[in-house]
């Protein structure tokens, strides 16, 4: 079946000419400008499809653009069909297909690194304006598409409401058995048969938020569910135990709440490093909604995808894909530091997780040069995000502090007792000298040392590259 869909839709654009937008000048735009209520024109729609690798525009991060090649295969429903028709990012609709496709085939498939297995479950958030990014939108779409073809898994494997790491393992617990009154070993809790669990979160910022309190777990659940789907604990009072639990995330959330909530470098070595964080904004002006034409969407081929998917073991990479396997791994597991380097520090794991699903949605066992290339652009598109969103924060609150202060002083420097003062003298003089070391390491700041005819004075300012 592979690229059969791309290779039925070659009529589509004749079929549709009165529906679709074109893809003009790497940007979709409506065939005629929609009117707003004054008689102005709206503004075009401003995804753009082209390159994401880092989106640096004068020393800043732009808005991450999405190479087309992420739209392979089934995916290219979200280009061809979806996408001019709804205010929805694609990029949000194709992460909420991989995730739920990922999901759905559950754990019969695997690639093999270093006797590591790993498993097509991913985690991506959206990092959208609260309404204003549609981001409830892509989310709804990806519902009614898999309704189409597996309704009882959207109805009996899609949760919310994660809040510990507990309750996260109750949905996928296995059996338990006791020993009754008579010595006799009995079965005391059924369990859950089906381990296949995708939780959405809208207001992802409330997991943040319980995952920071002191003795809360789930972060750590969460980590274990994306690494191995074993979930034990070896405390008595939480006897729950998962064996091969098959647990996706999909979450929302705005970028002020992430900014709030994700700000030091340990909790992104937890859970957040596994997760796909994707900067969305609204992709259209639709004041009537949109018409997305679901009657043509292939549900057969996705059906024959789901089937293939759940029963095709292990995914290997064809030699070809080897070579370009080797190409990009350098960039993959190139060092970054600071906040920014925690959250993408499994560039190589996720765009494994990504080219296995494609491979499986082509009903595939081999992964492709196509397949990988595919998910390398998809991680582009979320590793220009992340620098979008976190850009030069170090995860260290000392040493960010700092940052922002230096910036608040562009051309004049402080000196280490004023850097003190500007934290109400509230740091001890060890946290930051450490902060302040750390960042000269990184070349972030300069030190400028000032004769006074006494005690020369030492003024710290920005490099030019940081400010």
């Amino acid at each position: 079946m592979k690229n059969t869909f791309n290779t039925s839709l070659n009529g589509l654009d004749d079929q549709r000419k009165d529906e679709e937008k074109i893809l003009k000048n790497g940007e979709f735009i409506p065939d005629k400008p929609n009117d707003s209520a004054d008689g102005s024109a709206v503004p075009p729609p401003y995804v753009t499809i082209s390159s994401a690798a880092q989106n640096l525009k004068n020393g800043e991060a732009t808005f991450p653009t999405i190479d087309e090649v992420a739209f392979h295969g089934l995916t290219g429903i979200v280009k061809h069909i979806i996408a001019p028709e709804t205010e929805a990012h694609p990029v949000a609709i194709l992460l909420s297909l991989l995730v739920a496709y990922g999901n759905c085939i559950g754990r019969n498939a695997y690639f093999e690194v270093a006797a590591t297995k790993h498993y097509p479950n991913l985690f991506a958030v959206m990092v959208g304006e609260s309404g204003r990014s549609r981001k409830g939108t892509s989310w709804n779409i990806t519902k009614k598409i898999f309704g189409g073809f597996e309704p009882d898994w959207v109805m009996e494997n899609m949760n919310s409401g994660l809040s510990t790491g507990e309750g996260l393992k109750y949905n996928v617990r296995d059996e338990r058995r006791g020993i009754n009154e008579k010595g006799e070993e009995v079965l005391t809790d059924v369990g859950i048969r089906d381990k296949r669990l995708l939780i959405f979160e809208a207001e992802f910022a409330s997991v943040l938020k319980v995952a920071n309190r002191p003795g809360n777990t789930l972060s750590t659940t969460m980590r274990d569910a994306w690494d191995t789907g074993r979930l034990n604990s070896l405390t008595k009072n939480d006897p729950i135990t998962v064996t091969d639990g098959h647990i996706s995330i999909l979450g929302h959330i705005t970028k002020h709440e992430l900014l709030q909530n994700l700000t030091d470098t340990d909790a992104a070595n937890g859970s957040a490093n596994r997760i796909l964080w994707a900067a969305i904004k609204r992709n259209n002006y639709l004041p009537f909604g949109g018409n997305i034409p679901f009657d043509i969407i292939p549900f057969e081929n996705w059906n024959e995808a789901i089937k293939f998917g759940k029963s095709a073991g292990q995914v290997k990479r064809t030699k070809e894909a080897d070579v370009r396997w080797i190409e990009i791994y350098y960039e993959l597991t190139n060092e970054k530091y600071g906040l920014l380097g925690a959250i993408t520090n499994r560039a190589e794991a996720q765009v494994i997780r990504l080219a296995m699903i494609y491979a499986l949605m082509d009903c595939s066992k081999l992964i492709t040069v196509e397949h990988l290339n595919a998910a390398y652009a998809v991680w582009n598109y979320c590793e220009a995000s992340a620098q979008y969103i976190f850009g030069e924060r170090y995860g260290d609150t000392v040493a960010d502090t700092i940052l922002n202060q230096l910036r608040n002083n562009a051309g004049y420097g402080m000196t280490t007792t004023e850097l003190h003062r500007s934290f109400g003298n509230n740091k001890s003089k060890a946290q930051l000298e450490r902060a302040l070391i750390e960042l000269l390491k990184k070349d972030s700041i300069q030190k400028r040392i000032v004769e006074t005819g006494g005690r020369p004075t030492t003024f710290y300012e920005l490099n030019e590259t940081t400010k």
